[in-house]
């Protein structure tokens, strides 16, 4: 089995949601219902922004930072 960083996991898990979420609020905004759209698209900034913190967490533990 190949040894995965958890840290590196997370950051692509979080980036297919965010591609999910966009797309998904995209759809409920052109099918007419802009609340669930809007949800949407709020999912997506909070994981936009999870995101953006993992990474720094990635390369401040790789000595980058």
């Amino acid at each position: 089995m190949v040894p995965v960083e958890e840290n590196r996991l997370a950051a692509l898990v979080l980036s297919a949601a965010l591609v999910v979420f966009l797309s998904l609020g995209g759809l409920f905004f052109l099918s007419g219902d802009a609340f669930v759209g809007s949800l949407f698209w709020l999912a997506t900034l909070i994981s936009l922004g999870m995101l953006l913190w993992l990474v720094v967490r990635i390369r401040q533990r790789s000595g980058q930072g």
